[in-house]
């Protein structure tokens, strides 16, 4: 930016006294990049009165841009500012209610105190898993699942047994389970595997086979093979050895994984009445026959009815679905004294702790 002699303004008139004097402000495309205009005098004897002071230059353009963008990123401030404003807060999910952890006064007298009731509902609600899932879980971790019946046989809901019994097998099935070992001889199970279906009065008429009855249907319906245990038996050691030697048998086949159904609590990790192990203390101490050098991989399972439990375990009787709590998890659950139906083991009460899953199915 220069100073023009007046003469050269496009009018060729004179220009008029401005601020610089008898000088106008010519804008062309060359910037000066020194300390200010240059000033040319009119003519060579007229001389500017006053010095006239450095002006800095400013980029417009660059200014106009600056200014665009702070103008942009104040609107987006303020976007993202509302936009928090609008956020829900973040919430972690909370666990799936079971039980309502509430007592009311039908639970009276099933633990010593209300508080204790409502510690253990709380800890179902925290640790129980659907019973499918956790009955798949434990077959693929193990070679032998061991499964207590503590349910009411006399329960005349038999079509909701069959629907339970149906998607336990199936759970099972899909862990890997390829043989069911149960109480019944072997010559019925043949007959049953070969028809298909289990043909009921070819077994004993009392509640235990009534129960077995319908496991066993749904076993061949889920593609298992039938094992006996053998029947008939003169007592606990008996019975014990006959089930050691048809699980020892299934697991010679390395890809072989057993199911087997008693009753009465015999898997619990508990003694006898005269002292013997239990059949669940004799099988964690069994070799595998794929593996010798190694014991066979086990879990216990006891199946409960909670509606019908007299033990800590009726605490559970308002569930609307099967459940499975692995007791070593809690610390009250597992305290909980199973009284039940478990006449092998003279009636005595166990904890839960004495198996390795509690699986509740409510009738």
């Amino acid at each position: 930016m220069t100073l023009e002699k007046g003469s050269d303004a496009p009018d060729n008139k004179s220009p008029k006294p401005g601020p610089f004097g008898p000088y106008i402000l010519a804008l062309g495309p060359q910037r000066s990049t020194d300390f200010g205009p240059q000033l040319k005098p009119k003519d060579s004897k007229v001389q500017p009165a006053e010095p006239v002071h450095p002006v800095p230059l400013i980029d417009i353009a660059a200014e106009a841009d600056r200014t665009l963008d702070l103008v942009a990123m104040k609107i987006l401030a303020q976007q993202v500012i509302n936009e928090m404003k609008n956020m829900k807060p973040l919430t972690l999910p909370r666990p799936k209610k079971y039980l309502a952890e509430t007592t009311n006064e039908r639970e009276k007298g099933i633990l010593e105190n209300a508080q204790d009731i409502l510690t253990v509902k709380k800890e179902i609600n925290i640790h129980a898993l659907p019973a499918e899932q956790s009955l798949t879980e434990a077959m693929r971790n193990n070679r032998v699942l061991g499964i207590d019946l503590a349910l009411d046989p006399l329960n005349p809901r038999l079509d909701q047994h069959a629907y339970l019994s149906q998607a336990m097998m199936q759970s099972l099935k899909r862990g890997g389970a390829t043989h069911l070992i149960v109480p019944v001889e072997q010559k019925v199970l043949d007959q049953f595997m070969k028809s298909g279906k289990v043909t009921r009065d070819l077994m004993p008429g009392d509640a235990i086979h009534n129960r077995l009855a319908i496991e066993i249907q749904a076993a061949l319906q889920s593609g298992l093979k039938l094992v006996s245990s053998g029947s008939n038996f003169e007592g606990h050691h008996d019975r014990s050895q006959a089930e050691l030697r048809a699980v020892t048998e299934v697991l010679r086949d390395k890809t072989a994984k057993a199911v087997m159904i008693t009753d009465n609590g015999r898997l619990a990790d508990a003694q006898y009445g005269d002292g013997t192990a239990s059949v669940g203390q004799l099988l964690r101490n069994l070799a595998d026959p794929a593996n010798p050098t190694e014991k066979i991989k086990l879990a216990t399972v006891l199946l409960v009815d909670p509606k019908a439990s007299r033990g800590g375990l009726a605490v559970m009787q308002d569930l609307r679905q099967p459940l499975a709590i692995v007791p070593q998890k809690t610390n009250a659950f597992k305290q909980l004294k199973v009284i039940g139906d478990l006449d092998a083991l003279n009636g005595q009460a166990k904890t839960a702790s004495s198996w390795n899953i509690v699986l509740a199915l409510p009738y």
